[in-house]
């Protein structure tokens, strides 16, 4: 009886310590899931800040400009000269010295307001295609707004890449990185949370341009990739940046494992939400210096979720 009590103790034991441990993972998985949104949402407000900041500064430069009070100035004195000289004009703006270098500036003044036209045409094409990007970007956030309910729905991988790319645009094109596309046709859509795919195909961006920051050589690159065989879709992401050390690689995704310093939650969180549809995760490196490839596999048919990693 006491032998039976005490295995009764121990089952129980083990039952709250499976639920703590079930209790412990899900907040993990929940803080990765926010850190992921709060990096998305940061990146999204950047975007935006970098794209509107030359657009203040063109409004403010257009309204110093004043170029109509300019030209009436400039026109003034010409006009008052051939007004005094009306009634020999002619004699005036082609034998009188002043009267041809009145003639002359007319020229000038007609050419510059014509350069200063364009000028004003290339400013604003310029503050209306980051009015564009503004919109585009905040669409693309819509889009894919993070929710509380998954949602599972037919994804273009290659839309998805493209989408997870332009949101990116400011942070790769500073860095000044080559990007290399390599988007397969004719790609059969994945069913599967885009929202939460987005998050995690923006983490692996993320990582690989921030991988390359302060390495010296040849000019950075980053290649993605979408790929399609029997039954399964996948995508690539592959850099230049640091690589990672062989024995390194086989915990790289485990909650806190990271090579830049930071939290480790995003690797965790990929893991974690591949896992839970029932796809394959690759890290692959050939050691530091040489940079990293990450592959996300799916079977193209509808996966089986798994409970508590939601």
């Amino acid at each position: 009886m006491e032998l039976t009590r005490y295995r009764e103790q121990l089952e129980e034991m083990v039952e709250e310590r499976t639920r703590e441990l079930k209790e412990a993972q899900n907040e993990l998985i929940n803080l990765a899931i926010e850190s992921g949104r709060a990096q998305l949402s940061a990146m999204i407000l950047h975007n935006i800040g970098n794209a509107m900041t030359p657009v203040g500064v063109r409004v403010a430069e257009m309204k110093q400009d004043n170029p109509g009070q300019r030209i009436s100035e400039y026109l003034r004195r010409p006009y008052e000269d051939l007004v005094a000289h009306a009634e020999h004009l002619a004699d005036y703006v082609t034998e009188d010295e002043r009267g041809k270098e009145v003639f002359a500036f007319m020229g000038k003044l007609i050419r510059s307001m014509s350069e200063h036209q364009q000028g004003l045409s290339d400013s604003l094409d310029k503050i209306s295609e980051a009015v564009n990007y503004v919109s585009e970007i905040i669409s693309l956030q819509q889009n894919y707004a993070a929710g509380k309910r998954e949602n599972r729905e037919m994804t273009d991988l290659n839309r998805l890449m493209e989408d997870a790319l332009k949101m990116q645009s400011t942070a790769i094109e500073k860095r000044k990185i080559r990007v290399d596309k390599d988007l397969a046709p004719g790609l059969p859509p994945l069913i599967i949370d885009r929202n939460k795919l987005m998050q995690v195909v923006v983490n692996l961006i993320k990582n690989s341009y921030e991988a390359m920051d302060g390495l010296q050589g040849d000019a950075p690159f980053l290649a993605v990739r979408t790929f399609t065989t029997a039954g399964h879709v996948g995508l690539e992401v592959r850099d230049s940046g640091i690589g990672v050390e062989p024995e390194r690689i086989g915990r790289i995704f485990e909650f806190g494992e990271s090579g830049k310093g930071s939290s480790g939650f995003g690797l965790y969180y990929c893991s974690m939400f591949v896992e839970a549809n029932m796809g394959k995760l690759d890290f692959i490196s050939d050691g530091p210096g040489k940079g990293a490839t990450v592959r996300l596999t799916f079977e193209t048919r509808l996966p089986q979720h798994r409970d508590g990693n939601e």
